[in-house]
């Protein structure tokens, strides 16, 4: 990848989200609104103890806010490479950009270079004040696997992704797919309430989503400390989606593109 390509998608998006000032100064603001709606959680759960959480703890403020950190960070994952293609389509700037030096891949690492700077920022701050307000054990947390967890995670996302990107490519319009499957996740991952009082069928499908793995070891890493052969199980399923979906985005996004330029509808939107 070509640095100069990175500084320059990277000074970009900084630059257009300084001039917008107001919407910049209520994105930094908004880093820290759901920070207040923990404190005042937490105080309201301080003493509540659940069972079905003893495995993490039992304190269900701590076990949520892990949850909730890793699926919005999963979200904007998931629609990092999308939004900025179909942006790109709707302004022109596509083609144009494809005919320079750099390469599709490049072109797309730098569409996320400064959204994944920002998401890393806002988790490092949700994070920090989770342990503050919550009282959560710095000491006692494994973050080496919580950072290789957030990595299998980003790039299992992407890949989802480049699906994604693939179906813009080829429809100029965005997957209604990824929507559902955003939803789907957030409901069915165990992000706010534990797998166990699902429907048995609900269950089964939530078994079936990458985050719900990625929710339930970092959950380990963080609030228990659990060694990487303690969650030899969520790694391995993770692996083995990283394993399927990147090869499969990266196959039919060089098929959508070979598609595009024969059709000559890359300046299409």
């Amino acid at each position: 990848m070509n640095r100069q390509f990175m500084k320059a998608f990277f000074l970009r998006d900084w630059q257009s989200a300084r001039s917008y000032r107001m919407a910049a100064i209520m994105q930094v603001f908004g880093l820290f609104i759901p920070l207040i709606g923990l404190f005042f959680l937490n105080r309201m759960f301080d003493t509540v103890t659940i069972p079905a959480l003893e495995r993490f703890g039992g304190n269900y403020i701590a076990w949520m806010m892990v949850g909730v950190i890793l699926a919005t960070f999963s979200g904007m994952a998931l629609g990092m490479i999308t939004g900025p293609l179909r942006g790109a389509q709707i302004r022109g700037t596509l083609e144009p950009l494809l005919l320079t030096r750099a390469s599709l891949p490049t072109v797309m690492v730098g569409w996320t270079v400064y959204p994944l700077t920002r998401a890393f920022i806002g988790m490092a701050i949700y994070f920090a004040g989770a342990f503050i307000i919550v009282g959560i054990a710095v000491s006692g947390a494994n973050f080496a696997a919580a950072v290789l967890i957030v990595i299998l995670m980003l790039l299992i996302m992407g890949s989802i992704g480049l699906l994604s990107a693939s179906f813009t490519l080829v429809f100029k319009q965005s997957n209604p797919a990824i929507g559902v499957f955003f939803l789907a996740s957030g409901f069915l991952s165990g992000t706010v309430y534990p797998l166990e009082v699902l429907p048995t069928f609900l269950r089964g499908v939530g078994r079936a989503l990458p985050q719900t793995h990625a929710i339930e070891a970092m959950r380990l890493a963080i609030l228990e400390g659990y060694r990487f052969q303690d969650m030899s199980t969520q790694f391995g399923v993770l692996l083995i989606y990283l394993a399927i979906l990147f090869p499969l985005g990266v196959i039919s996004l060089q098929a959508a593109l070979r598609q595009a330029k024969i059709d000559g509808s890359l300046a299409h939107y």
